[in-house]
């Protein structure tokens, strides 16, 4: 079997996310991250691209993306029935906002590029 998420843009696909909408894959190597011991790992997009031709404006930081859990047994695959839905915006908010997180100790270079990535949504 294979344990994994499925990640899209959001307006590529729409509410409804399967493997058939050609959308990256994250499969989950549980030997390495110990899924037998009760413990869980996510999926991410990694290498965004800061621009696309979606929304000139804020590209793809802005732009919501979708994710959905997955399990393959025997050729079939059976989903969660919630979804994800992020953008790399809000995360940069998030992030921001949270007091433990390490934002205030962030390098001046690292903290600019956060503070652009929130940006996106305002």
């Amino acid at each position: 079997y294979e344990i994994g998420t499925i990640i899209a843009p959001k307006d590529k696909v729409g509410e409804y996310l399967t493997v058939e909408d050609n959308v990256a894959k994250v499969v989950y190597d549980y030997a390495t991250y110990g899924l037998y011991e009760g413990k869980y790992v996510v999926g991410s997009i990694a290498n965004l691209k800061s621009s696309n031709s979606y929304n000139t404006e804020t590209g793809n930081l802005g732009r919501d993306f979708i994710a959905r859990a997955y399990v393959l047994v025997d050729g079939v695959y059976y989903y969660s029935e919630s979804t994800c839905v992020r953008n790399i915006a809000q995360i940069a908010d998030a992030y921001i906002a949270d007091e433990k997180g390490g934002y205030d100790a962030l390098d001046t270079n690292i903290k600019e590029m956060v503070d652009l990535w929130a940006k996106a949504n305002d």
